[in-house]
């Protein structure tokens, strides 16, 4: 399952794409996780995207739209509040920052 959640390009399909090739049930692999790591799978995929936009932020120019997209955030506003959270400022003062 980390190995799956550690793959930037599975991010954007989400848990449910991540957790397919698995034959048991979600919210047993999910109370696993938990347990195990100390962090709901949703909080450890986050945290992986955020790290995924950050990356992005240093070395590419393109745009907050399209990095949360390609992260699998479900809106730029919800990218801007939790990457606010962790790194202490918005994407793109983070990207200018980073210059």
């Amino acid at each position: 399952i980390l190995q799956r959640l550690n793959v930037s390009l599975l991010y954007k399909a989400g848990l449910p794409i991540i957790l397919e090739p698995f034959n048991y049930d979600k919210s047993y692999m999910c109370r696993l996780f938990k347990k195990h790591l100390g962090v709901t799978m949703t909080q450890y995929l986050n945290e992986r995207r955020l790290s995924y936009v950050a990356a992005q932020l240093k070395t590419t120019r393109k745009s907050v739209y399209d990095l949360c997209q390609e992260a699998g955030f479900s809106s730029v506003s919800y990218l801007n509040k939790i990457f606010l959270k962790k790194y202490g400022m918005s994407p793109l003062k983070y990207r200018k920052s980073k210059k």
